[in-house]
């Protein structure tokens, strides 16, 4: 398992320990993207909790985070299958038990745990956000996800070399893989889980200007392959 962490509080103590105790033999790789030393103390609990603890010495993104706790389940605990969490409480332990286990039932493609992100108590920054790159999504792709920018996602063994060549550092990455396995034919599975948000989302390091960018930019060179494609035809 990989957790990505930026400026982390005790919820990502929590949710290891929720881990452990679920699944005592379960590998759980956090990944500190730089979030210096005001923060050592909620790592070094999380590490005391059953962690492996990870770190970038100045912040890189949550892509070259995911990325490094890929490359290190790789290098150091084998072939084996990868779910992702984010650190801040938003997903539940129980939804973390769903995703691995429809992970082990469809082990050949990415399964992503999906929220309800019309729900009355999501963020109105949220709801627009996500159905708007949910639109997006599916017209370039043809694919129809509920959940694009879940970070609950379960990816198999097979995938890992492949993940780390996929482009993007921040937030746009994980969209970025979205569209890269919909043009690989690589299957997409969407399992329900809880829609939390806590305090409106207050913890998210999500900057709504410069990120949203970030995001779309992969949605716009895929549209724009999806025009020149239909006009030109496939460039061998």
């Amino acid at each position: 398992m990989v957790v990505p962490a930026f400026e982390p509080d005790d919820r990502l103590v929590a949710l290891v320990r929720a881990l452990r105790a679920a699944a005592p033999a379960r590998t759980i790789v956090v990944v500190d993207d730089g979030s210096g030393p005001g923060y050592a103390g909620v790592f070094a609990a999380a590490r005391d909790a059953g962690a492996r603890l990870v770190a970038h010495p100045t912040n890189k993104g949550k892509g070259m985070a995911l990325k490094t706790g890929f490359a290190y389940v790789r290098d150091r605990v084998g072939a084996v299958a990868v779910v992702c969490a984010d650190s801040d409480g938003q997903h539940a332990p129980a939804d973390v038990e769903r995703v691995a286990g429809a992970l082990a039932a469809h082990g050949d493609g990415i399964v992503l745990g999906a929220r309800d992100v019309g729900a009355s108590g999501a963020p109105l920054r949220s709801r627009v956000g996500n159905g708007l790159t949910r639109v997006a999504f599916g017209a370039v792709t043809g694919l129809r996800l509920h959940d694009t920018q879940t970070g609950l996602r379960g990816y198999p063994a097979s995938l890992l070399p492949w993940l780390a060549t996929v482009g993007g550092s921040r937030f746009e990455y994980e969209l970025a893989v979205l569209l890269a396995a919909a043009r690989r034919r690589i299957p997409l599975y969407e399992v329900p889980i809880e829609t939390i948000y806590l305090d409106a989302n207050a913890s998210s390091h999500f900057r709504p200007l410069r990120d949203s960018a970030r995001v779309y930019g992969p949605l716009v060179r895929a549209g724009a392959r999806r025009v020149i494609t239909r006009v030109w035809g496939p460039r061998g």
